[in-house]
């Protein structure tokens, strides 16, 4: 319930830049499609950081991949190489 409070706080104000940890995956089915209309139809003309391991995801939302492993920031823009190493470094 937490989650969804917040989520809901944070959508009431136009941030030109939104940070989203993994809260596409939490609540249950209803809350987790209102969620996803929310951020990638009505926020699409927005700057997002989506921190998440749901790889189709990725594949479906993301036009750059960053993966920090070491203490180490990679930027990938072949979205499949950065799940790729993504993968090799975290299995």
């Amino acid at each position: 319930m937490r989650a969804r409070l917040a989520f809901a706080i944070s959508m009431a104000i136009d941030f030109d830049c939104l940070i989203i940890d993994e809260v596409i995956a939490v609540g249950d089915k209803h809350f987790q499609e209102k969620s996803r209309t929310e951020l990638l139809e009505r926020r699409k003309h927005k700057t997002m950081v989506i921190i998440t391991h749901e790889m189709h995801f990725i594949r479906e939302n993301c036009n750059l991949v960053y993966v920090v492993r070491g203490g180490e920031l990679h930027r990938f823009e072949d979205i499949e190489e950065g799940i790729c190493f993504h993968e090799s470094a975290f299995g």
